[in-house]
């Protein structure tokens, strides 16, 4: 599609020209799309039946076969309802109010008012130790000027 035509456009001019198509179709064939009515006949070629005969309405069998499993509709079963059983409740009992039981109480003994109270105790809490440290990291050796010989190694590049 050009850059210039929009899709509505294009639809437009579309249909106005199939329509002039159709417009210029009727033009050419006389003005009139449908077909022309076919030339009338002298004589009718069909031999109507006499108006007494009556026709023929019988089936091309003459018997319906049966079926061969008739559908029958399902009996529902009405259930009766069991009776209830009435179930002897057992008595209430009411429940009777807690009280609690007689403890024996001692005996109030008499403190003399010369007597100093007792402190509360201290609670001891210990210092804090320092934590131990981890040893010291050696000193690494010095490096040499260079491996160790060891005498076995060939220099000399000979075979």
């Amino acid at each position: 599609m050009p850059d210039r035509l929009t899709s509505r456009t294009t639809v437009l001019l579309v249909v106005l020209a199939f329509g002039l198509t159709f417009a210029v179709r009727a033009l050419v064939s006389g003005g009139s799309s449908a077909a022309e009515p076919p030339a009338k006949q002298d004589a009718p070629t069909l031999v109507a039946e006499a108006p007494d005969a009556e026709p023929d309405l019988q089936l091309g069998a003459a018997t319906v076969p049966a079926l061969q499993d008739p559908r029958k509709p399902r009996k529902r079963r009405v259930r009766a309802r069991k009776p209830k059983r009435r179930v002897a409740r057992a008595p209430r009992v009411q429940p009777r109010p807690v009280m609690p039981a007689a403890t024996a109480q001692p005996a109030p003994t008499a403190v003399p008012r010369s007597a100093a109270p007792v402190p509360a105790p201290q609670r001891f809490t210990p210092a804090p130790q320092p934590r131990p440290r981890p040893p010291a990291p050696q000193p690494t050796p010095a490096p040499t000027s260079g491996p160790p010989t060891s005498g076995e190694f060939d220099t000399t590049g000979e075979p």
